[in-house]
């Protein structure tokens, strides 16, 4: 009888250790995925996914949490997969579906994505979705249903000086720019401040080589490669929408090649190459 307890107690103290490696697995790959040493945290998220025992309450963002991991190491189509996984345990979770729309971009299932971001939407989930949607469909081509997202989120949004540049710059590229209605919507903007140089230009009130040159002017010196990128991103596509598509062009190609690669304009930059070829 003493040997059937003992034995019954090492299994219950074998069981209880299995449990809590789980749960620390699970926190040291919530620490990992927020310093973005993704290879540990996809070790760590799928140790406590294999181990069985994670509350079922916590799977759902074990898959998540591994899915951006993946994210963040390009790795898009195990991405999508977990984010799946995630929306069968829990449907409804709005961030996990935001998740699942950037990875089915991440590997041209824009459908998907689109499908996604629009249960979103329709879901009123938030309005950033309008600037997902937005950013997705001038990726696509669909400059006019991208200047109607960006107006929809700059309505929400009205203190986004860089999402009220997108609005212009996507509005250009749609055949429907009015210079007075771009000054009108900077109105509210610093003048002194970046991006109002850029946003000058679209509102008429400067012309390429002038936004070109308040790129290199800085208050913040280490600032000026980001503005620079900036300059030569939004510049180009200004050029683009005008008739100088070879100007625009060069400029896309500068900033592709000189934008930090964590920059949303890096990346846009070589889908507009692409797009150009």
């Amino acid at each position: 009888m003493h040997r059937g307890v003992l034995a019954l107690s090492f299994l219950l103290l074998a069981a209880a250790a299995a449990g809590a490696a789980a749960y620390d697995d699970f926190a040291r790959g919530l620490n990992a995925v927020q310093r973005g040493e993704s290879d540990t945290a996809i070790a760590a998220f799928s140790a406590a996914i294999a181990a069985g025992d994670l509350s079922p309450g916590l799977m759902p963002q074990a898959y998540r949490d591994r899915g951006i991991a993946y994210l963040q190491k390009g790795d898009c189509d195990p991405a999508l997969a977990d984010f799946a996984a995630g929306l069968k345990l829990k449907p409804a979770d709005g961030d996990i579906t935001r998740q699942h729309a950037r990875a089915a971009a991440c590997i041209g299932k824009t459908d998907i994505a689109l499908a996604d971001l629009t249960a979103l939407i329709d879901a009123k989930f938030s309005s950033d979705i309008y600037q997902d949607r937005g950013m997705l469909r001038w990726r696509t081509g669909d400059f006019p249903g991208a200047a109607s997202d960006f107006a929809a989120y700059i309505a929400a949004r009205p203190w986004d000086a860089h999402g009220t540049l997108w609005l212009e710059m996507v509005r250009a590229r749609a055949g429907q720019l009015q210079p007075d209605v771009a000054a009108h919507d900077a109105r509210q903007y610093d003048d002194e401040k970046w991006p109002a140089p850029l946003l000058a230009l679209y509102a008429g009130k400067s012309t390429p080589e002038q936004a070109l040159a308040a790129a290199a002017v800085a208050r913040d010196a280490a600032r000026v490669p980001v503005q620079q990128c900036e300059a030569d991103f939004y510049t180009g596509e200004w050029l683009l929408a005008k008739p100088d598509p070879e100007g625009g062009k060069a400029l896309i190609a500068k900033a592709h090649r000189e934008c930090p690669q964590d920059t949303i304009e890096y990346e846009d930059a070589g889908i507009e190459l692409a797009r150009l070829r």
